[in-house]
């Protein structure tokens, strides 16, 4: 397994994958995953096997914003700030038929080693709730919970601090 920045050329695939693990009425069309792969391209990441894309992550920067829904954050070129100190993790999503074999882990691993090259503190994102002990297992801790994140969810807003490159 090779994780890498993401290519435009990888856009359809993850688009495929983002249909699959997502409702479909809710999915990143290609055109979106292309805009945020331009707003921050060292923040989109894939997970290959044999060069074969099963997983991605997307991330912005920001200066973390106080936000209780993901409607009030879901417009990430208005959110992102090129000298932001928070890598929030936007959506990652890993193939089902990868899961439970370190894809989603890697990914998480090389976004914290990519921000403590670019002067980030801290790592941030949403969990639902079935996830919050993978991420705690990953070092994340537990800041709130945002009752009303979706519309048919809540989401557990969690944190990890980074540490500067040496």
């Amino acid at each position: 397994m090779t994780i890498r920045p993401a290519q435009e050329s990888d856009l359809h695939a993850v688009s495929a994958l983002e249909r699959t693990v997502e409702d479909r009425r809710l999915a990143a069309s290609y055109e979106v995953l292309r805009d945020r792969l331009l707003l921050h391209p060292d923040g989109f990441l894939v997970a290959t096997d044999n060069g074969r894309i099963i997983g991605y992550l997307e991330s912005i920067r920001w200066d973390g914003p106080q936000f209780e829904r993901f409607d009030q954050i879901k417009d990430y070129e208005h959110m992102h700030r090129a000298e932001g100190r928070v890598l929030y993790l936007a959506f990652m999503a890993v193939d089902p038929a990868y899961r439970r074999r370190g894809a989603a882990t890697q990914l998480l691993r090389a976004a914290e080693k990519m921000a403590s090259t670019h002067n980030i503190q801290k790592l941030q994102l949403v969990a639902l709730p079935h996830l919050l002990e993978f991420y705690r297992n990953r070092g994340f801790r537990y800041i709130r919970t945002l009752p009303d994140f979706l519309p048919a969810s809540a989401g557990e807003l969690m944190e990890k601090d980074v540490a500067p490159a040496q």
